[in-house]
């Protein structure tokens, strides 16, 4: 008889543990997918979850978490696709199941890219730098090239800028390195708070960040970015 008890306790614990293998990961990977997508106001995201044994998720621990987006609304800017892998992380697992929110408690290692499209920079631009418009930006390997006209009172010129995207902590910054006016070159100390300016605060991220490094390509920036 206590044979047969240890047998079927034994038997019930192992079903529990195939089971949470088997549904943990699913059910908190789609919370985390609500999470986000209530976040950046989007539903094309996919989060997939990882832990050994999976019960330790309970406890809102992780080996993994990656996640991978794409139209991500961040205030004025869209992201085009964002991908991230976290390793060895702590959400706060509460918050996530009765808020829908995904709070990170501690975070053992983050790689991460960001892809911003062209049209997407021009039309943040457009929205956020005063006095300049029929924006058109022109991102290729060596160069950004932002062009518009620029009204002051009641007098409006052509403006055009070639410059880079940077990064430098959190922030990423277009700096114009030439600016024209009606196709005259002139000193960027004449206009500085129109040739420098921000394009995208990782603050807005629901994870810490920091730019590791940016590459352009014809039509778009890659940021890879980190802990």
């Amino acid at each position: 008889m206590l044979k047969r008890l240890l047998l079927i306790t034994l038997l019930s614990f192992l079903g529990v543990v195939v089971l949470s293998e088997l549904l943990l990961p699913y059910m908190i990977g789609r919370q985390a997918e609500t999470a986000l997508g209530k976040a950046f106001g989007t539903g094309d995201i996919q989060a997939a979850v990882k832990a050994r044994p999976a019960l330790a998720m309970l406890g809102g621990n992780f080996s993994e978490i990656t996640v991978n987006g794409k139209d991500l609304h961040t205030g004025k800017l869209t992201i085009n696709r964002l991908s991230a892998v976290f390793t060895d992380t702590k959400i706060d697992l509460a918050r996530l199941i009765t808020a829908k929110s995904l709070t990170f408690r501690e975070i053992g290692g983050f790689d991460g890219t960001l892809v911003l499209k062209e049209e997407d920079v021009n039309q943040y631009i457009t929205n956020t730098v005063k006095g300049l418009k029929n924006v058109h930006v022109t991102i290729d390997p060596e160069n950004t090239k932002v062009a518009g006209d620029l009204t002051l009172g009641p007098v409006s010129v052509a403006v055009t800028m070639h410059g880079k995207l940077r990064g430098e902590q959190n922030l990423i910054t277009f700096k114009a390195e030439q600016l024209l006016v009606n196709n005259a070159a002139v000193g960027l100390n004449l206009a500085s708070g129109l040739t420098e300016f921000p394009v995208f605060d990782l603050k807005k991220l629901p994870v810490p960040a920091t730019v590791r490094e940016i590459s352009s390509e014809a039509g778009q920036v890659v940021i890879r970015i980190g802990k």
